[in-house]
């Protein structure tokens, strides 16, 4: 199953290159995961008052059943923060198919 992807850009124009680079970075992290119901990405484009230093910041939330997870991620350039982003993510997923997210595990039946 496909999961649709939001993009929303906040301080800065939509990039046709950076939103393409999402969108795979986002098939590429769901599709091995048959649970995702939805990917949402921001972009924004952080500035500090009186300083010239730029930063963009990309959060990732994907819902998966009875949890959503998120994963941001802040560097000098939005496809590398988008990758990184990502990389996080996937982690958090393997984690939640493997039950490590905080659930607890059901204890395993004791053999008398």
């Amino acid at each position: 199953m496909q999961v649709p992807v939001q993009v929303v850009f906040h301080g800065l124009a939509r990039s046709d290159g950076l939103h393409g680079l999402i969108r795979g970075l986002a098939a590429r992290t769901c599709r091995p995961h048959a649970r995702v119901t939805r990917c949402h990405v921001a972009v924004e484009l952080s500035q500090r008052d009186g300083q010239e230093e730029r930063f963009y910041n990309v959060r990732v939330t994907i819902g998966v059943p009875s949890a959503e997870l998120v994963c941001q991620a802040k560097e000098a350039s939005a496809q590398g923060a988008a990758r990184s982003a990502f990389d996080a993510m996937r982690l958090q997923l393997e984690a939640y198919k493997r039950g490590a997210c905080g659930q607890p595990r059901p204890a395993a039946p004791h053999s008398s």
